[in-house]
């Protein structure tokens, strides 16, 4: 039973597979990077990259038919822009969810922190490292990314370790076996 974690964003998308059939395994993990093209108008450059996520994830479900997507919760920031770029992402995740017919499965950043680390305020660093401790492959994957990379992958991974105490993964994880 493999999920896919998420941190969702649209310059840098972090994601990670992780398989729950036994000890939770990392599977594989990375960032989708979009860049903007300067020479496209805004309208038709975003189109482009919601192009380029969907592509990306749509090639991660079929390499690995994962059957839930776990992600970080929408939350809404001050900053318009940054909000507009992330709300993009969030509707390809939501669009290829229908598509897949895979459910998601929002955490807060907070629940997230204190399914791994115990606490809400646990720093990323603290959360990284136990991730890399208690789920296996954790650390070799991460190592393979740069460093501006690996907090996004290791805040995926984290979401989809999370959501391993939700009660519909764990009903499907029962009726699995």
């Amino acid at each position: 039973m493999v999920i896919l974690g998420l941190d969702p964003g649209f310059a840098s998308l972090g994601w990670a597979l992780l398989d729950c059939s036994a000890q939770p395994r990392c599977v594989a993990l990375g960032v989708i990077r979009t860049k903007p093209d300067r020479k496209s108008s805004r309208c038709d450059d975003n189109v482009n990259r919601c192009g380029e996520i969907a592509d990306a994830l749509r090639q991660l479900h079929e390499d690995f038919d994962f059957i839930f997507i776990a992600s970080e919760a929408q939350s809404w920031t001050r900053h318009a822009n940054a909000d507009r770029a992330v709300a993009q992402a969030w509707g390809v995740i939501a669009a290829l969810s229908e598509l897949f017919n895979c459910p998601v499965i929002q955490i807060r950043p907070q629940e997230i922190k204190m399914a791994i680390a115990g606490a809400r305020s646990a720093s990323k660093g603290s959360v990284q490292n136990i991730l890399e401790h208690r789920v296996l492959n954790a650390e070799a994957a991460l190592s393979k990314l740069a460093k501006t990379q690996q907090n996004h992958a290791s805040d995926a991974l984290a979401a989809a370790l999370a959501s391993l105490r939700h009660p519909l993964v764990q009903t499907v994880k029962r009726m699995r076996g």
